[in-house]
């Protein structure tokens, strides 16, 4: 098996202003680099799924790390930048590989988040205070067909998807680590926070 992590960068950023969301520092760091330094140990391969600011991320992220726009304009969606992702796998390789995906904006995700989702031993997503977070997928590669064919109804929620690719929900303990920074109000909040607990017992 070999696990790719993919950062969802590639939104618009509205309640934001519109300005590149994963170039936006927290505590000094932009919030991409800073997704990739907590996703990289649990990982094979970082991916960055980004629509803009190609130059600025080639800067910022370690050399050779691949920067996918959507193979669809006008901002499909994340599921549009995970299909990206797996499309750039090569397809003698799909079968073996695993997608792992987080939002850039969400600065506490766990740092046992993939082992934790590989436990299940099936397609997962994570959940945590009583609701689904389904920007943290966990998917193999071989789902490309499935996935293309569901964007390409014209759908593009996350959570939906998840449940019809029969995706597991697993448990984590701790709600604040999935907080994300939609505002810049939101993201000055997270800056002030302690980051929470980052580890612990889950459940499916």
């Amino acid at each position: 098996m070999r696990i790719y992590g993919l950062i969802l960068a590639g939104g618009r950023a509205t309640r934001m202003g519109g300005v590149d969301k994963g170039l936006q520092l927290f505590r000094g760091r932009p919030l991409a680099l800073n997704a990739f330094e907590r996703l990289k140990p649990q990982t094979d391969e970082i991916l960055l799924s980004a629509n803009r600011s190609e130059e600025a991320y080639r800067r910022m992220l370690p050399a050779g790390t691949k920067i996918l726009p959507d193979l669809r304009p006008d901002f499909a969606g994340p599921l549009a930048g995970l299909e990206a992702a797996m499309s750039c796998i090569p397809e003698g390789e799909r079968k073996k590989a695993w997608l792992v995906t987080v939002p850039c904006d969400c600065p506490f995700f766990p740092e046992n988040l993939v082992e934790s989702l590989k436990e299940s031993g099936t397609p997962a997503v994570a959940a945590a205070g009583g609701r689904l977070q389904p920007s943290f997928l966990w998917v193999p590669a071989s789902f490309l067909p499935r996935l293309s064919a569901y964007l390409d109804s014209g759908e593009r929620k996350l959570g939906l998807w998840a449940r019809q690719a029969g995706c597991l929900e697993v448990n984590f303990p701790d709600a604040a680590a999935f907080q994300n920074c939609n505002s810049f109000e939101e993201l000055s909040f997270a800056e002030a926070l302690s980051a929470p607990s980052r580890k612990g017992s889950v459940s499916v």
